[in-house]
């Protein structure tokens, strides 16, 4: 996030929270980032920058659900298996996870990147304001 004006790069804090069932995020202080999701006994592991980034919201089980109810998810899921792999499939398994929650009072970090990637991460409730500062940090500015 260097700009013409400001030649030297945007410094971040860094923070790592999530839920082995969602997905762990780490943001580095020079802006890079990793997503790492558990495949049955084998972790994966995706990187990207915060550069990457076109958008970040902090959304409740309920309202995700809701955005993303019944099919649409399913279909998600199959459709992200078919054109982005392994990757997919873990992605789709992370919000089919979302789909089944019973309470709508948890919260998620849903990082959407510019090559179509969405990365969803469980924000336990002691993290929710470093959830919330991540957020600021990374989204980008409209």
């Amino acid at each position: 996030m260097t700009t013409i004006d400001d030649p030297k790069p945007t410094k971040f804090k860094p923070a790592a929270f999530g839920t082995g069932k969602t997905g762990i995020v780490q943001l580095k202080r020079d802006g890079r980032m990793m997503y790492q999701t558990l495949d049955g006994m084998r972790t994966k592991k995706e990187h990207f920058n915060a550069n990457d980034i076109t958008s970040a919201t902090i959304e409740t089980a309920a309202d995700y659900v809701e955005r993303t109810s019944g099919g649409r998810v399913a279909g998600g899921a199959v459709v992200g298996g078919i054109l982005l792999g392994p990757l997919g499939l873990a992605l789709g398994a992370g919000a089919g996870a979302l789909a089944k929650q019973k309470h709508g009072g948890a919260e998620y970090l849903i990082i959407e990147l510019n090559d179509g990637r969405t990365v969803t991460v469980e924000v336990a409730r002691k993290h929710a304001i470093q959830a919330r500062k991540l957020r600021d940090s990374i989204a980008p500015v409209a």
